[in-house]
């Protein structure tokens, strides 16, 4: 795996983009969580702690990608998606927040925020603009959920023209067989997957 991974970092700069870490995508106690696998998602959330600890040592750069929903942003095709939108990440509650049992990984006052309204990260919003004024051509996606937000994001990403790496430990889905699937898929068409672990072995190898 490690061969695949390092053209994607080697010699090329690189962004870590973090999806969703919100407490309605996150915590148990929102009701958009219900049926999901929480002893998954806290391992996944404390890989996800270490790497950003040890990334963040490196001087790596990180983009954390929120979503907020409002009347401004609702029309009548999108609020007849599957989840409620009554009650997911409407702006200014609590569900739109950061994800409170990790703060550990919110964000720095160094470190990019940006507000998406649809699935994907690119969609709308200012990142492709951010990545490409910086110059960046590899993007390594965290968060939730590997089969929504984060496959969209690495979708869009890969038809831009960005390298892209998800970190199947530092993802997660509301199952683990969920989460496995969209894996799958997505490293046969749209990019690479990798360990955190594997990731941090390149970038060591990288600064010598």
């Amino acid at each position: 795996m490690l061969d695949n991974v390092y053209p994607l970092v080697n010699g090329k700069k690189f962004a870590i983009v973090t999806i969703d870490m919100q407490n309605d995508y996150c915590n148990s106690k929102s009701p958009a969580t219900n049926g999901t696998n929480h002893e998954f998602k806290r391992d996944a959330a404390r890989n996800l702690s270490k790497f950003l600890e040890d990334v963040r040592s490196a001087a790596v750069p990180i983009i954390h990608v929120k979503t907020i929903h409002s009347d401004w942003t609702d029309n009548p095709v999108w609020v007849t998606r599957r989840e409620n939108p009554g009650i997911i990440v409407r702006a200014g509650t609590w569900g739109e927040g950061w994800w409170d049992e990790f703060p550990e990984n919110w964000p720095r006052p160094n470190e990019y925020v940006l507000v998406k309204h649809r699935w994907s990260g690119f969609h709308a919003t200012e990142l492709d603009l951010i990545l490409r004024s910086k110059k960046f051509e590899t993007i390594i996606l965290v968060g939730v959920s590997s089969a929504g937000c984060v496959d969209a994001t690495a979708k869009d990403g890969f038809m831009l023209g960005y390298g892209v790496i998800v970190l199947s430990d530092c993802t997660w889905a509301k199952t683990r067989e969920s989460h496995e699937a969209s894996l799958q898929r997505l490293d046969h068409h749209h990019g690479i997957v990798a360990t955190s672990k594997e990731v941090l072995e390149v970038l060591a190898l990288k600064a010598h």
